[in-house]
């Protein structure tokens, strides 16, 4: 700190602001030349105030006056301009005709924020509470009660001029120390600045490095042609892919596709355009397998809006080998017809033709099959038996795929065959809708029916529904196979209103494929209008699973098809997640009781126990419950005993033709002590 600045001159100037001329002659004799003789005694005093020792020469105050409050407003200002401050100011309170002692007290202390202030008041001037209520509380300004007392005056003004040169003395204090510390923070500043370009450079050098190594990565796990896995990162892949599989007791698939005469293709667009096509089909064969269509061929419950995510590998289930061949990985594959559906979906992507370098390239691709663990266990093993099983797809004449196990092909072929057979049945009327009817448990009566589709093959007669609806939905024929069964079954129901049954409402089936993929409410608006159906005696049934595996869009769709008038019901309830969060959420009516827990309740106390809660949660929620796949008399009476509302089984009735149904509908009797099964 510069110790010069620590020297502060002492400033012995008061300025006397007083309209009456004698009061200032007053102040001349207490603190003008005339008061210095007096030093020594007040040599005793500041000894008592300060605790210093006096000073041996006696000094007298440099005394100016004002007597008006404009003039001492001036002077205050013009001694700052010269730097010669006033340390303090006696004022009068009363100064007619201008401004007041008090109005002037207010605008010097905002004229100079240093001065000391001693207001001189007689007894019956203004009180300390009216004086702030002007300048504000401050302890820059004291009271002196008129008439003065001498020894008083001269304490103050000693008193006072101290406390200004000490207030002084701390300001440039606190000037040094700010410029030390300002003088500190341009160091530091200028460090922090120097270590931030280190970091910088550091950062830039770790990037660089990193990127080194992402190029020494993508030299050693990539391949250089088309950016995909290569050999190398698709054996560590599938390392991880069989240690999960042998964990967890789950199959997977490995497709080996290989490019039909690409030598030829080489030979006739050159090698830049066959190098430019193998990128291309790399493209294009990495966007279909990442889709959501082709995620819902071989695994369970996908959600539209969620892309692949294979634990451990993320989405890197497309490799190339080299040359013309590629690698599809199927991590967690729902049954061994997945990996077909899906290389089914490949060969018919290929069909489209590929441009590169001004050509117009056809491609078709041969596909092998392996499936973990029944066509190896190892990584090596399941690639050479897919790389097999391609060979025998291209004996077969090419554009085609082959699973390694011959009981596979064969069963890949006759699920090709009953798709074919499904697609033609359903070109030339070869469907039908069933009815089966449902009971109320109150009154007996018949209640409503619940249209069930069949399929009466002309070679083979009826064919289960376990057997072709899988078909249906992994092929997509679910969509318009979907749309005729709704319009179907309203306009049965309105075709029995003619023939002189009362209104009955209509159950139909739902699938998850159709909630993802279909625009069901318009379907539905549109076979409503097409029939004359009222939407009261239409009810749309899905299961809980399809529901919960797309939410967000199943609760929209759920609330559009409310809106309509329709009625909702959950299916096969109790199978899936069966959580009551999830029912307070859906815009439901109904709940149907799979006939799984159906079937076991008599044996079973548990599944009693389940049956009888979810009765229970139904009254709470407000929702009418029905139970499927009931088959004798002691499950009727033991589900009427609950509180069922309604059932449906082979113990009223299977589910017979419409004509069947109407004759059913007239003969039934409800009161009876038993059903006659139809």
């Amino acid at each position: 700190m510069n110790e010069v600045r620590r020297l502060i001159e002492k400033n012995r100037r008061i300025l006397i602001v007083d309209d009456n001329r004698s009061i200032h002659e007053d102040f001349e004799k207490i603190l003008g030349t005339a008061a210095a003789n007096d030093r020594a005694d007040l040599g005793v005093l500041e000894r008592e105030l300060f605790g210093a020792e006096a000073e041996a020469e006696a000094e007298r105050f440099e005394l100016d006056s004002a007597y008006q409050g404009e003039e001492a407003l001036q002077k205050v200002r013009l001694a700052r301009e010269r730097e010669q401050p006033y340390a303090l100011l006696f004022v009068d309170v009363r100064m007619p005709p201008g401004l007041d002692g008090i109005q002037t007290t207010a605008r010097l202390l905002e004229q100079d924020p240093e001065v000391g202030i001693v207001i001189c008041s007689a007894y019956s001037d203004h009180s300390w509470e009216e004086m702030t209520s002007v300048f504000g509380t401050t302890d820059r300004v004291l009271i002196l009660k008129k008439p003065f007392d001498t020894i008083e005056v001269r304490q103050l003004a000693h008193a006072l001029q101290r406390r200004w040169e000490l207030a002084r003395l701390a300001s440039l204090k606190v000037e040094d120390l700010t410029s030390v510390i300002d003088a500190q923070m341009r160091e530091l500043k200028t460090a922090n600045e120097a270590l931030k370009r280190e970091a910088a450079l550091r950062e830039d050098a770790l990037r660089r490095l990193g990127e080194s190594h992402e190029q020494i990565r993508a030299l050693a796990y990539q391949d250089g042609l088309t950016g995909l896995p290569n050999r190398r990162l698709l054996n560590e892949h599938l390392e991880k892919v069989l240690a999960r599989a042998r964990r967890k007791g789950t199959e997977f698939a490995v497709l080996f596709v290989d490019v039909d005469n690409f030598k030829l293709i080489n030979d006739t667009v050159g090698h830049q355009a066959a190098d430019q096509v193998l990128r291309k089909l790399a493209e294009s064969l990495g966007s279909l397998i990442r889709s959501d269509d082709l995620l819902g061929l071989y695994v369970d419950d996908v959600d539209p809006a969620a892309t692949i995510t294979v634990e451990p590998i993320g989405e890197s289930v497309l490799s190339r080998l080299g040359g013309d061949e590629f690698i599809v990985l199927l991590p967690d594959t729902r049954d061994r017809f997945a990996a077909g559906n899906v290389a089914r979906r490949i060969l018919a992507h290929l069909e489209q033709p590929i441009s590169a370098d001004g050509h117009e390239v056809f491609v078709t691709a041969s596909i092998g099959i392996a499936t973990f663990p029944s066509d190896g266990t190892t990584s090596e093993i399941l690639i050479r038996n897919a790389d097999t099983a391609m060979y025998h797809a291209k004996q077969q004449g090419k554009a085609a795929f082959q699973y390694y196990s011959a009981a596979m092909n064969a069963a890949s072929v006759e699920r090709l065959t009953l798709e074919s057979g499904l697609r033609r049945a359903l070109e030339s009327d070869g469907l039908e809708l069933h009815y089966q009817p449902q009971i109320d448990l109150r009154s007996g009566k018949i209640v409503g029916a619940e249209a069930l589709l069949r399929w009466n093959h002309a070679d083979r007669g009826y064919i289960s529904p376990t057997t072709f609806i899988p078909i249906a939905e992994d092929s997509g024929l679910i969509l318009p196979i979907g749309e005729w069964v709704i319009e179907r079954a309203c306009r049965q129901a309105m075709e029995w209103r003619g023939a002189g049954m009362p209104p009955l409402p209509i159950a139909v089936n739902v699938s998850g494929v159709q909630v993802r993929r279909q625009e069901l409410t318009e379907l539905v608006r549109a076979a409503l209008a097409a029939t004359g159906l009222e939407p009261q005696y239409l009810r749309i049934e899905i299961t809980e699973t399809a529901i919960v595996a797309v939410r967000e869009r199943a609760i929209e769709l759920l609330n559009q098809l409310r809106d309509l008038g329709v009625s909702l019901a959950l299916d096969d309830f109790g199978t899936g997640y069966s959580s009551l969060s999830y029912l307070k959420s859906f815009p439901i009516d109904m709940l149907k009781i799979d006939r799984s827990f159906v079937a076991e309740m008599l044996t079973d106390h548990t599944t009693a126990s389940i049956i009888e809660a979810i009765v229970s949660m139904t009254r709470i929620l407000g929702l009418k419950v029905l139970a499927e796949g009931v088959e004798d008399q002691a499950q009727f009476a033991f589900l009427k005993q609950l509180g069922c509302d309604s059932v449906q089984g082979y113990y009223v009735s299977r589910a017979i033709p419409p004509a069947d149904f109407a004759r059913f509908f007239t003969t039934f009797d409800g009161t009876s002590s038993g059903f006659g099964r139809a």
